[in-house]
């Protein structure tokens, strides 16, 4: 059995092991909105299921992309909880093909650093988790990658081009976000191998596969939910909890993407520090050091008190770690992040590396637009690839015992974090799904409101029940309240995070 087979049957049982992990547990109930992209999609295949649509539009400000392909999918395979969880799942998958193809095409001598770098992506908290979610996050980061793939392997067959055009159209149809990483293809497109600029017709009409068709695609949906819901780009709810007041923290919220990035590569990050340090005078990586630290002292109390959009892991970490270590780890994540950057940009100068320019192209457009409105770690994910893939492929060859000492410590600790993650949403999941069964078990249905801490799991089960004074509520606290009727605990490896307790309404929580 030649080598080349042999790496080709163990990428296979990588890809396996993926898709495996994540079969354990597709079937659970819902958590975190996932119900509205099924909802949608219930709506998109059965016309008189007006209510579907309508309430996806009160809590999502994603386009309905996700739930199309869902739909297509559902419409052979019905709609049920892992069913609609496949996208996300082929979004990961798709990262791990493409990354084993460019790897392939590059002729990269070291294969160990490729499955340690399918190691570290496929086990990150956000790739993992948001794999096996029904959420429009990982599908959309899955069709990019393979729209740089096509678009770098392509050279001038203008048909593989088109192909690289339409994921990149469908990425941004799943997520508008998609876009802002426009740039890195454009960089593609129009240099050569050393990074020189050149123009041909073939290239200028590859360009116009990755920009007219995502502009033909997002036009029509933009007039259909128009025509249908009235909506111009997003419900205005979506625009003002998205972007109002956002811009006047820019860079707060630049600050805070970095030093989260950095944050989800774990003890990788150092590599940037240890090269900078092996190519770079004493005297020249101490000055940048003392900037960097004092940098980090000016960022210290921003950081520690970060509390702006959703860059808490949902407040994972707050059950984890006390407050102070996650201050710590964010302003020592921040630094970190500023010696990659130092490192990208010093390396593409010198050395004139095509890969750096590259990401610098992708990364920092994409962290700076992205800065001027709502901070999502989730929006973290399109990075992942790009940037893990330079750390152990790129610079990991640099130093290999190194990096397979950190890069498999980096492995193990995601994997920890990433398990906690799962049982967590699994159990949030189960405990209040059982709630509302027992809620509809014993008659109170109609009678019952959620809070917002419970709805976004099971708010599926009340879109029938009108608004008005409800006699009991369903809420979530650490001790039993007066008046609980009912209670179901969210229990991880043994440890209860929290408990959802049926009461009357004016029971109240001690």
């Amino acid at each position: 059995m030649g080598k080349r087979l042999k790496l080709n049957i163990l990428f296979l049982f990588v890809v396996f092991v993926f898709i495996a992990g994540h079969g354990i547990y597709l079937n659970t109930p819902w958590v975190n909105f996932e119900y509205s992209f099924a909802e949608a999609s219930r709506g998109i295949l059965d016309t008189t299921y007006t209510v579907g649509l309508e309430k996806y539009w009160e809590v999502e400000a994603n386009p309905l992309g996700y739930s199309l392909v869902t739909a297509i999918i559902a419409s052979f395979l019905d709609i049920s909880f892992w069913s609609v969880r496949i996208p996300s799942l082929a979004g990961g998958i798709a990262i791990l093909v493409a990354g084993w193809i460019f790897h392939h095409s590059k002729n990269f001598k070291n294969d160990s650093l490729f499955f340690l770098w399918a190691a570290i992506i496929s086990l990150n908290p956000l790739v993992w988790i948001y794999s096996g979610r029904a959420t429009a996050d990982i599908l959309p980061v899955g069709l990019v990658v393979l729209a740089f793939l096509f678009c770098y392997c392509a050279q001038d067959r203008l048909w593989i081009h088109f192909i690289g055009g339409v994921c990149f159209a469908l990425a941004s149809l799943v997520k508008f976000n998609s876009l802002l990483l426009g740039l890195g293809i454009v960089y593609l497109l129009f240099t050569d191998q050393n990074g020189k600029i050149i123009w041909s017709c073939e290239k200028i009409t590859a360009f116009l596969f990755y920009s007219l068709l995502p502009t033909i695609v997002l036009g029509i949906y933009f007039l259909v939910i128009y025509d249908r819901f009235g909506i111009v780009f997003m419900p205005e709810i979506f625009k003002v909890a998205h972007f109002e007041g956002y811009a006047k923290g820019f860079i707060t919220n630049l600050g805070m993407y970095a030093s989260y990035l950095t944050m989800l590569l774990a003890l990788t990050s150092v590599l940037p520090v240890i090269h900078l340090w092996k190519v770079w005078t004493r005297k020249n990586f101490f000055i940048l050091t003392v900037i960097v630290f004092f940098m980090g002292f000016a960022f210290w109390n921003i950081l520690s008190s970060f509390s702006m959009g959703e860059m808490d892991f949902g407040g994972l970490y707050e059950v984890l770690l006390n407050r102070k270590i996650i201050s710590l780890i964010r302003v020592g994540s921040f630094v970190f992040t500023f010696f990659l950057f130092i490192e990208l940009v010093d390396t593409a100068f010198r050395e004139r590396k095509r890969m750096n320019f590259f990401l610098l192209y992708v990364l920092i457009p994409f962290l700076i637009i992205s800065s001027f409105s709502k901070p999502v770690q989730r929006y973290l994910s399109f990075c992942l690839p790009f940037v893990t893939f330079y750390l152990i492929i790129i610079l990991g060859s640099r130093m290999p015992r190194l990096i397979h000492w950190i890069g498999w410590t980096s492995v193990f600790v995601s994997a920890l974090i990433t398990l906690f993650g799962v049982l967590y949403q699994i159990r949030q999941g189960v405990a209040s799904e059982n709630m509302v069964h027992w809620v509809i078990l014993n008659g109170y249905l109609k009678d019952t409101r959620l809070t917002d801490t419970v709805k976004p799991h099971v708010g599926y089960h009340f879109f029938q029940n009108p608004d008005g004074k409800k006699k009991y509520v369903v809420d979530v606290g650490r001790t039993p309240p007066k008046n609980v009727l009912h209670e179901e605990s969210v229990v991880v490896l043994g440890k209860k995070i929290k408990t959802y307790y049926f009461m009357e309404q004016d029971g109240r929580f001690e």
